[in-house]
């Protein structure tokens, strides 16, 4: 249907499945989601509300709104994992389909000057099934012509922190794919909003 397909999807890969950085496999899927389902996503995001332990960050500290939302009946999980399976780069010796988690977050940057330090992200584990994510997805819901670029890096320290493998410019429909150890950062931001949706998958 128009919620779940889009025609113009293509697929790019960041960095070589085959090398031995631990982003290995990381991807991207442009025009992965409808517009229509982008300003559904959005419409839910403005629905819930805005997490109030942001409040208690240094004032000082620019940072992104947040929005916490279990995707229960799986409109969404279904959306993405149906994307991945179609467009991305699953390995031939993959034992299932793509695991989306129901624990999701939007984040919503409303002021230019955001920065994420370099950093790896932390698994999930699902609590039915005791299966631990792999992947984090970000799925971009809003443009950027300049700054927000998801950065996957070398390492997160030392010489290693300044080779950029990638730059993943915040695209409307773009949906990012890298896994849970690769180093990356989210440079300043400066066109605004930037909004996306992030969790966390399983690719078998």
């Amino acid at each position: 249907s128009d919620w779940h397909t889009c025609t113009s999807s293509t697929t790019k890969i960041l960095i070589d499945p085959d090398c031995s950085h631990p982003g290995a496999g990381a991807f991207i899927i442009d025009n992965a989601i409808p517009s229509v389902t982008i300003e559904a996503l959005i419409e839910l995001r403005n629905s819930l509300p805005v997490d109030q332990t942001d409040k208690k960050k240094d004032r000082n500290v620019l940072c992104s709104q947040r929005y916490y939302y279990c995707d229960a009946e799986g409109f969404i999980r279904n959306i993405l994992s149906g994307a991945i399976e179609r467009f991305g780069d699953i390995p031939p010796s993959s034992g299932g389909s793509p695991v989306v988690f129901p624990h999701m977050r939007f984040l919503h940057y409303t002021q230019p000057g955001s920065i994420l330090a370099p950093h790896v992200d932390l698994c999930r584990v699902d609590q039915d099934t005791q299966q631990r994510s792999t992947h984090t997805f970000i799925l971009y819901l809003t443009d950027c012509d300049e700054g927000g670029e998801t950065s996957l890096l070398g390492g997160v320290s030392g010489e290693k922190r300044n080779d950029i493998l990638a730059s993943v410019q915040p695209k409307m429909g773009r949906l990012l794919l890298f896994p849970h150890a690769c180093p990356h950062e989210g440079n300043e931001v400066v066109h605004v909003p930037k909004s996306l949706l992030r969790g966390e998958v399983i690719l078998f």
